[in-house]
């Protein structure tokens, strides 16, 4: 099994820990983890997840970025 170059690792990492912030702020946003089910604190729900390209000072990285309701 061969291993990535060290920039498609870095890629990697920066996009993971993206798609982890974002979905950190909707949790906060939304009063609600991903399929939590809570009473009247609930905001909104989420929907899904969409792909989004975003450039970096490594290039351009695609992050599925999460949809919801408010």
């Amino acid at each position: 099994m061969e291993k990535g170059t060290l920039e498609e690792l870095m890629r990697e990492r920066i996009r993971a820990t993206i798609e982890a912030i974002v979905d950190e702020e909707l949790k906060g946003a939304l009063g609600a983890a991903a399929s939590q089910r809570v009473g009247s604190i609930r905001a909104g729900y989420r929907h899904g997840k969409r792909q989004r390209t975003l450039t970096t000072s490594l290039g351009a990285t695609t992050i599925a970025m999460p949809r919801a309701r408010i």
